[in-house]
Protein backbone atom coordinates (compact mmCIF):
# COMPACT_ATOMS: atom_id res chain seq x y z
CA UNK A 1 0.00 0.00 0.00
CA UNK A 2 1.25 3.26 -1.04
CA UNK A 3 0.32 6.70 -0.38
CA UNK A 4 -0.10 7.55 -3.88
CA UNK A 5 -3.08 4.60 -4.31
CA UNK A 6 -4.82 4.67 -0.94
CA UNK A 7 -8.10 6.43 -0.82
CA UNK A 8 -7.61 6.85 2.50
CA UNK A 9 -4.26 9.45 2.16
CA UNK A 10 -4.84 13.63 2.14
CA UNK A 11 -2.77 15.49 -0.53
CA UNK A 12 -0.66 17.42 2.03
CA UNK A 13 0.19 14.25 4.09
CA UNK A 14 1.57 11.07 2.29
CA UNK A 15 1.22 9.51 6.09
CA UNK A 16 -1.99 6.83 5.36
CA UNK A 17 -4.94 7.98 7.39
CA UNK A 18 -8.44 7.05 8.43
CA UNK A 19 -11.14 9.13 7.31
CA UNK A 20 -14.21 7.29 9.18
CA UNK A 21 -15.12 8.06 11.57
CA UNK A 22 -11.28 10.08 11.08
CA UNK A 23 -9.19 11.60 10.02
CA UNK A 24 -7.50 8.84 12.33
CA UNK A 25 -3.93 8.28 11.67
CA UNK A 26 -2.87 4.43 10.86
CA UNK A 27 -0.04 3.12 13.31
CA UNK A 28 2.53 1.47 11.76
CA UNK A 29 2.07 -1.67 14.08
CA UNK A 30 -1.90 -1.91 12.19
CA UNK A 31 -0.59 -1.00 8.64
CA UNK A 32 2.48 -4.16 9.50
CA UNK A 33 -0.44 -6.46 10.44
CA UNK A 34 -2.43 -5.59 7.52
CA UNK A 35 0.24 -6.17 4.84
CA UNK A 36 0.63 -9.53 6.43
CA UNK A 37 -1.49 -12.28 4.28
CA UNK A 38 -4.47 -13.41 5.80
CA UNK A 39 -5.38 -16.82 6.99
CA UNK A 40 -8.26 -18.44 5.19
CA UNK A 41 -11.32 -18.34 6.73
CA UNK A 42 -11.78 -22.85 6.65
CA UNK A 43 -7.66 -23.06 8.38
CA UNK A 44 -7.02 -23.94 11.64
CA UNK A 45 -5.20 -20.58 12.47
CA UNK A 46 -8.35 -18.34 11.38
CA UNK A 47 -10.55 -20.69 13.97
CA UNK A 48 -7.43 -19.75 16.74
CA UNK A 49 -8.02 -16.19 15.79
CA UNK A 50 -11.86 -16.60 15.47
CA UNK A 51 -12.07 -18.04 18.59
CA UNK A 52 -9.69 -15.28 20.30
CA UNK A 53 -11.15 -12.06 19.25
CA UNK A 54 -14.87 -13.58 20.34
CA UNK A 55 -13.70 -14.38 23.55
CA UNK A 56 -12.49 -10.55 24.26
CA UNK A 57 -16.01 -9.50 22.43
CA UNK A 58 -17.95 -11.24 25.06
CA UNK A 59 -15.24 -9.76 27.99
CA UNK A 60 -15.94 -6.51 26.27
CA UNK A 61 -19.25 -6.91 26.46
CA UNK A 62 -19.59 -8.42 29.68
CA UNK A 63 -21.57 -11.05 28.38
CA UNK A 64 -21.67 -15.09 29.31
CA UNK A 65 -23.69 -15.32 26.39
CA UNK A 66 -22.60 -16.54 22.76
CA UNK A 67 -21.30 -13.48 20.48
CA UNK A 68 -22.52 -13.44 16.80
CA UNK A 69 -20.41 -11.81 14.55
CA UNK A 70 -21.77 -11.01 11.25
CA UNK A 71 -19.25 -9.36 8.68
CA UNK A 72 -22.25 -7.13 6.97
CA UNK A 73 -23.49 -3.87 6.74
CA UNK A 74 -26.08 -2.53 9.57
CA UNK A 75 -28.81 -3.03 7.34
CA UNK A 76 -28.11 -6.45 6.88
CA UNK A 77 -28.25 -7.01 11.18
CA UNK A 78 -31.79 -5.32 11.44
CA UNK A 79 -32.81 -7.79 8.93
CA UNK A 80 -31.30 -10.74 10.77
CA UNK A 81 -32.87 -9.27 13.81
CA UNK A 82 -36.28 -8.69 12.30
CA UNK A 83 -36.02 -11.99 10.94
CA UNK A 84 -35.62 -13.90 14.02
CA UNK A 85 -38.21 -11.70 15.80
CA UNK A 86 -41.20 -11.57 13.10
CA UNK A 87 -42.90 -14.49 11.82
CA UNK A 88 -44.37 -13.76 8.47
CA UNK A 89 -47.03 -13.02 7.68
CA UNK A 90 -48.75 -13.57 11.40
CA UNK A 91 -46.85 -11.26 12.86
CA UNK A 92 -48.39 -7.64 12.98
CA UNK A 93 -45.87 -4.46 13.58
CA UNK A 94 -47.78 -1.59 15.30
CA UNK A 95 -46.10 1.84 15.74
CA UNK A 96 -47.55 4.77 17.83
CA UNK A 97 -46.67 7.62 15.14
CA UNK A 98 -45.81 6.47 11.89
CA UNK A 99 -42.44 8.92 10.84
CA UNK A 100 -40.73 7.21 14.67
CA UNK A 101 -39.74 3.97 12.66
CA UNK A 102 -35.98 3.51 11.27
CA UNK A 103 -35.93 3.94 7.99
CA UNK A 104 -34.21 0.45 7.08
CA UNK A 105 -36.59 -1.17 9.47
CA UNK A 106 -39.38 -0.28 7.03
CA UNK A 107 -37.58 -2.20 4.57
CA UNK A 108 -37.27 -5.05 6.69
CA UNK A 109 -40.83 -5.05 7.88
CA UNK A 110 -41.86 -5.08 4.04
CA UNK A 111 -39.43 -7.49 2.80
CA UNK A 112 -40.63 -9.69 5.64
CA UNK A 113 -43.88 -9.28 4.17
CA UNK A 114 -45.40 -8.65 7.69
CA UNK A 115 -48.59 -6.32 8.22
CA UNK A 116 -47.50 -2.58 9.00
Amino acid sequence: MTATTTAATTRTNTRPRLFTPGPVEIPVRVLQAMSVPQPHHRTEGFRKIFQEVTAQLARLHGTQGEVFILAASGHELEERAGASVLQRPADTVRQRDPHVLHHPLIFVVEDLAVAA
